[in-house]
């Protein structure tokens, strides 16, 4: 179900969640859509409220986008959502909905880290995410759950803290996506049935709709550097004064950004351990990568070194520009940053 909160103004017409926008959306807009929330649901909305031709605000109350575990991937993806026009506030905090004469919202009362802010607008939509709904189970069963996002917890074969009591999908939590309902069904049933395995959302690539697709998987250039002593980055567009100007190769969906507009032809970046030569995350935003990823992340779960990624044969472009990079690296006996 969708998280809430607890502010007055809610009931108001004009506010909407996930649940209800679809059944119950009986009017046309105006010029003005305040989005409430900083992850995925949130920023899928905003985008296609911005599509629409929206102004768009976004009130976060963090920081947006967090689950991006790599800086400059997000970096990019957020400005890249702000250059198309969509407004973001960080450190916003949604204080009341005021409504008009007719009990439609009017306007939004927000709290701020510059002070209060009010925005005039008939369309809230409260992009908080979601909440399980393991009631039942606790009630029938006393299993634990998180007690601050209500997901039931799980060891690695995904068995709860009753012996013999298996929880998948929605109910463990964040990703709430349906190819993780899928997999961590599956083995549920193969440890089950006897196998032993092992299963953490972490282990698999992610990904979420802006205006891009954007893809990753296992470690960011952060992350990889608190646990690697020579860690290598290779990517696209280059981090120099002059690097948005430079566009990714053109392809899917991306053609005329490459040629007019190169800043919004995407984003990629590869990283390495520069001993082993081992790739450990992968990153990228555009179009046609998430096929390719979930056949990438087995390689590199299986140790994909840089040499092993640049003999690869490209068969089309996007995701292969990940093999087309690696052949700049690959051989050389000392890697070093691209």
């Amino acid at each position: 179900r969708p998280q809430r909160l607890s502010v007055p103004g809610l009931e108001l017409k004009g506010v909407y969640d996930y649940t209800s926008l679809v059944e119950t959306l009986a009017y046309e807009p105006g010029q003005t859509a305040v989005v409430v929330g900083g992850s995925k649901t949130a920023v899928e909305y905003g985008c296609f409220f911005n599509a629409t031709g929206r102004s768009t605000i976004m009130l976060v109350r963090n920081r947006l986008l967090k689950l991006i575990r790599d800086a400059d991937t997000r970096t990019y993806v957020i400005d890249r959502m702000r250059e198309q026009g969509i407004e973001i506030i960080e450190g916003a905090e949604l204080v009341r909905v005021n409504g008009d004469f007719n009990g439609r919202v009017a306007r939004v009362v927000a709290r701020t880290e510059e002070g209060p802010l009010e925005i005039a607008t008939d369309f809230l939509f409260l992009g908080l995410g979601e909440t399980p709904n393991s009631e039942p189970a606790v009630e029938a069963l006393g299993i634990e759950v998180d007690p601050k996002t209500g997901a039931v917890v799980v060891d690695d074969s995904l068995q709860t803290s009753v012996p013999g009591v298996y929880a998948v999908g929605d109910l463990i939590g964040a990703p709430m996506e349906m190819f993780k309902a899928r997999k961590s069904g599956t083995y549920a049933a193969r440890t089950i049935m006897g196998e032993k395995v092992s299963y953490r959302p972490a282990d698999w690539p992610d990904f979420l709709h802006t205006h891009y697709e954007v893809t990753w998987l296992g470690l960011g250039e952060e992350e990889a550097r608190q646990h690697y002593a020579n860690v290598v980055t290779i990517r696209m567009p280059p981090n120099n004064p002059n690097g948005l100007d430079i566009g990714l190769p053109a392809s899917d969906r991306v053609m005329l950004y490459a040629m007019a507009k190169p800043r919004l032809s995407g984003f990629q970046k590869l990283v390495f351990d520069g001993d082993t030569r081992r790739v450990l995350g992968a990153h990228h935003v555009g179009y046609g990568a998430r096929d390719g990823f979930q056949y990438l992340n087995a390689l590199v779960k299986q140790g994909l070194t840089i040499d092993e990624f640049g003999d690869m044969y490209e068969l089309f472009l996007n995701p292969t520009h990940f093999i087309q990079l690696s052949r700049l690296r690959a051989g050389q006996k000392n890697l070093r940053d691209l």
